[in-house]
């Protein structure tokens, strides 16, 4: 039998890669306990994008 994971942080480097990434990210800090810590290299490539970039919304 496997071990239950007690996952209480995640960490996403390069989310412009993926922007739909955040969405979901969203999601999930609104509905569970986990804690996100995301890093990128360019912000204007998700701004152009029209990503949701959390700005505010999350701390």
């Amino acid at each position: 039998m496997e071990k239950e994971k007690n996952i209480k942080h995640v960490f996403i480097d390069e989310i412009q890669r993926v922007p739909e990434l955040l969405n979901e990210v969203q999601h999930l800090i609104e509905s569970t306990s986990l804690r996100f810590i995301m890093s990128g290299s360019s912000a204007r490539k998700l701004k152009r994008g029209y990503a949701n970039l959390l700005g505010g919304r999350a701390v």
